[in-house]
Formats: C-alpha cells, sequence, structure tokens
C-alpha cells in the first residue's frame, strides 16, 4: 500500500497472509484491520496522517520493532500488537501519538528496557496531552525494572508558631500499591482533582 489517496479502510484480518507489510504516504488511510494473518514484518510505517485504528494483533510470526507511530501516524487512537513476537522498541515512537487512547502489546517479546523505555514514553505523551480512559497492556512481556512517573504536587500550608509556611508535597493516593518500586523524575505535573496514576 503506498501513495494511494483514495484508500480509506482496509479489513485483511483472519486470512493466511505471508512475508512483510508496507504502508506509506496513504493520507486518508482511517482504519486498518491486519490481524490473524502470517505477516512476518512492517517494513514501512510512515505518511499515515489520518490512521486512527491500527489492528495487527495474533500475527504470531511478526517479529522486529514497533512501528514508529509518532512519525508515522501521530493522530493514531487505537493500536493492537497483541500476540506477536515484537523483540524491539526505540524511544520516541509513541511520544507524539497523544490522541492514544488504547494500546495493547500484550504477549510479545519486549524485554525489561524496551517496556522500562515504553512506559517513560508513554509518560512523556500524557503529559504532552493528559486525558482519562486510556488503556496499556503490557501483560506477557518482561517485566519493567521501575515505574518512572512525575508525581503531582499541592501546596500545603503548615502553621508554625509564629507564621504559616506554604510547601508543595505528593498528592495523595498518588503512585504505586507500596509493594512497587517507583522512581520519581521530572518536574510535577497538575493531575485533576480525583484523577491520579495508580500502578494496581
Amino acid at each position: 500500500f503506498a501513495g494511494n489517496p483514495n484508500i480509506y479502510y482496509v479489513d485483511l484480518s483472519g486470512n493466511k497472509f505471508t512475508g512483510n507489510i508496507q504502508f506509506s504516504n496513504l493520507p486518508n488511510f482511517y482504519d486498518c484491520y491486519i490481524s490473524s494473518n502470517n505477516i512476518t514484518g512492517i517494513t514501512s510505517f510512515v505518511g499515515l496522517s489520518n490512521l486512527d485504528k491500527f489492528i495487527a494483533g495474533n500475527n504470531p510470526n511478526l517479529t522486529g520493532a514497533i512501528p514508529n507511530f509518532s512519525v508515522g501516524s501521530p493522530r493514531i487512537r487505537y493500536i493492537s500488537l497483541n500476540n506477536c513476537k515484537l523483540n524491539s522498541y526505540s524511544a520516541g515512537r509513541l511520544n507524539n501519538a497523544t490522541r492514544l487512547v488504547s494500546l495493547d502489546l500484550s504477549n510479545n517479546l519486549l524485554s525489561t528496557s524496551n517496556v522500562d523505555q515504553i512506559l517513560t514514553d508513554l509518560l512523556a505523551n500524557y503529559n504532552n496531552a493528559p486525558r482519562s480512559g486510556v488503556q496499556i497492556n503490557l501483560l506477557g512481556n518482561a517485566a519493567p525494572s521501575r515505574i518512572v512517573t512525575n508525581v503531582p504536587t499541592q501546596s500545603v500550608s503548615i502553621q508554625t508558631e509564629n507564621k504559616t509556611v506554604a510547601h508543595q508535597q505528593p498528592t495523595p493516593n498518588f503512585g504505586p500499591q507500596p509493594q512497587r518500586t517507583i522512581t520519581l523524575t521530572g518536574t510535577p505535573v497538575n493531575i485533576v482533582a480525583g484523577k491520579y496514576l495508580k500502578q494496581a
């Protein structure tokens, strides 16, 4: 698929297609369903400025890197690449996909360093465009070594003997359960009351 402005929708799911697939310079391409085939690689993923859904899970021979959604399809909202053999992720490939609401990368071969970088990039993504309802599935890959996050703070006033001192402290109910490890980095962000990141 390359350079055709008349392609809006492709559904090739549930077949036995094999080999590599390329997507390039399809300005009106909106929905792509290529799940449940035997595709082995995605060799080009550029110029998909209006792509909204990329559903490519259940391709058990699909190996290599997660496509660069930040550059190839920055307006994407739904990504499904579950039950494949993807084993590589480069920094920044999800940073600018700031409409993303669903990412399923479960049951691949992503390493701890890959998962760490994905979580770091997803945090940057969220900070670039805060929104609710985002669902991320990384089950079936290596566990992260840490959870990297910016901790939102709130202004708190402390009454001392002679004066009131204002300072910043972490917002309550933010962060992982006590048995998890959290690494705090970066500049605190503002979170709407009642909406906070919590690791189950």
